[in-house]
């Protein structure tokens, strides 16, 4: 039998996700209403617990298993403890009945992992160059304050152009 695993965090993931599965053709579809970051799902914990000889879990992407080499590494051998095989949609080359596959997993889980710390960085980056920005911001208002009311609505004007193109290229990618 195919099961279906979805871990979404966001609605609109949901259903696209749950489609794919479908059409691929799994009996039953376990669905986590949290990120594949999180340690403690008790739906993957159900679904592993339900999986039987010869069974395959499929997800629609690794990424929606889990996020950590490590983790993903212990899931896949909860799964091959219990004679159940795993298959990604996205990634199809993915066999963990084979040792060659089993080492691409390895490859392609450190990658994803690479992946979503430099994300995770990124993100960091972006929140403390807003929050420079913001402090700036205020800075500049409290030394305009000897100004008249027309000169500080002036300025605060351009001001709020600037801070508008600079949030607009902080968050553009």
């Amino acid at each position: 039998m195919k099961f279906g695993y979805m871990s979404v965090s966001k609605v609109d993931l949901n259903s696209a996700q749950k489609k794919q599965l479908e059409d691929f053709g799994c009996d039953r579809i376990f669905l986590e209403n949290t990120t594949s970051a999180q340690r403690y799902r008790p739906e993957l914990n159900r679904l592993i617990e339900f999986l039987r000889e010869g069974d395959t879990v499929v997800v629609s992407d690794l990424t929606r298993l889990s996020r950590s080499t490590k983790d993903l590494m212990a899931i896949i051998e909860r799964i091959s403890q219990k004679g159940a095989h795993l298959t990604s949609l996205k990634e199809s080359w993915i066999d963990t009945t084979s040792n060659d596959g089993k080492i691409l997993l390895t490859y392609l889980a450190n990658i994803t992992q690479f992946e979503s710390e430099l994300t995770t960085l990124q993100n960091k980056e972006v929140v403390q160059a807003a929050n420079r920005i913001k402090k700036k911001r205020k800075e500049i208002l409290s030394s305009i304050s000897k100004l008249s009311t027309s000169q500080q609505k002036q300025i605060i004007g351009h001001l709020d152009e600037l801070i508008t193109i600079s949030y607009d290229m902080l968050f553009r990618n």
